[in-house]
């Protein structure tokens, strides 16, 4: 049986370990979303020069 709660005890701290990588993989994707947003608005507004 301890053996049992030992594999539980394991699973229990990857998901826990896995829960914190997601955190940072969703703060990671926000972060692409805001430099993205930026890079649009840079785009729109900065007008190639004509030569």
């Amino acid at each position: 049986m301890g053996s049992n709660a030992q594999k539980l005890n394991h699973v229990i701290d990857e998901v826990g370990e896995l829960k914190t990588e997601m955190r940072e993989v969703k703060t990671d994707i926000r972060r692409i979303d805001d430099l993205d947003k930026r890079v649009s608005i840079l785009e729109k507004t900065t007008k190639p020069k004509k030569q």
